[in-house]
């Protein structure tokens, strides 16, 4: 059941997320009027907290709405909830934590004065780690040809919004073509990123991001905040090294040590117990 249950609290209230808890004339639902973010938990510690709490302050601002938690309520709700899975759902696993915030309700109409007042949303289930042969074999990405990155200067994807329309249109033709994932270019031609993750890339045992020829590199990885690092090993035709003596390997295993680290270094972070 772990694997499958998701909690979720709603405005301080506690239920299984498949109860309907939002209305339907919220702008989260209609518009997409909404930001979020996302944590997770290695050995019981949520990870980069407060960056990740300036980044939704940052959506926010972008969007002009005010946050309805303050850090340390928001903190507060996170203890409750993950207390609530663990209740509903067993398991010593760790976690995914996301906060979902809108604009609020109110009559239909695009203008942000007919918002009633913010809403929220977080969601907490299992973050299972990739299957061990991912990690051998890698992950086979693919070019979207069809869609772009939308660029800053319209809806910039530095914010963290309920609009995702754009990288789920290009994961679906990665996927329609067999891969695992997508890279998505912007309006010049440039690598940007995956569908929901970071790309970097290895030539010469030096790490570079946005590179202009995929084969003149020789490893590929994705970052993200629920995955850490992943090794890749294709973009379509190009294909990468991948194993136990690459540059990826040694940035994950140095990355697993700094996440030890800060574990150590911030036990208010903690969530749930480490023992397992």
């Amino acid at each position: 059941m772990a694997s499958h249950y998701i909690q979720a609290c709603t405005n301080g209230r506690q239920h299984d997320a498949r109860e309907a808890s939002i209305a339907p004339l919220n702008r989260g639902f209609l518009y997409g009027d909404a930001i979020y973010e996302v944590w997770r938990t290695y050995d019981g510690v949520v990870f980069a907290w407060e960056e990740h709490w300036r980044r939704l302050e940052q959506s926010a601002a972008a969007l002009h709405f005010t946050l309805p938690l303050s850090a340390a309520a928001a903190r507060d709700e996170i203890q409750r909830t993950v207390a609530a899975y663990r209740q509903a759902a067993g398991g010593t696993d760790d976690l995914y934590l996301r906060l979902q915030i809108t604009r609020g309700g109110g009559p239909i109409g695009l203008d942000v004065a007919l918002a009633d007042r913010a809403d929220y949303v977080l969601l907490v289930q299992s973050n299972p780690a990739h299957r061990p042969e991912v990690l051998r074999q890698g992950l086979r990405l693919s070019l979207a040809t069809t869609l772009h990155r939308n660029p800053p200067g319209a809806l910039n994807p530095a914010w963290k919004t309920g609009n995702y329309l754009n990288n789920i249109l290009c994961l679906r033709e990665a996927r329609a073509r067999g891969a695992d994932e997508v890279v998505i270019l912007n309006q010049a031609g440039e690598v940007t990123e995956a569908a929901v993750s970071n790309l970097a890339f290895v030539r010469g045992g030096e790490i570079v991001t946005r590179p202009e020829d995929f084969a003149r590199h020789d490893e590929c990885f994705l970052l993200s905040t629920t995955k850490d690092v992943t090794p890749v090993a294709a973009i379509d035709a190009t294909r990468f090294r991948v194993g136990g003596d690459t540059v990826t390997t040694r940035v994950k295993a140095a990355f697993a040590e700094y996440i030890r680290a800060y574990g150590a270094r911030h036990p208010e972070l903690r969530v749930f117990p480490a023992d397992r």
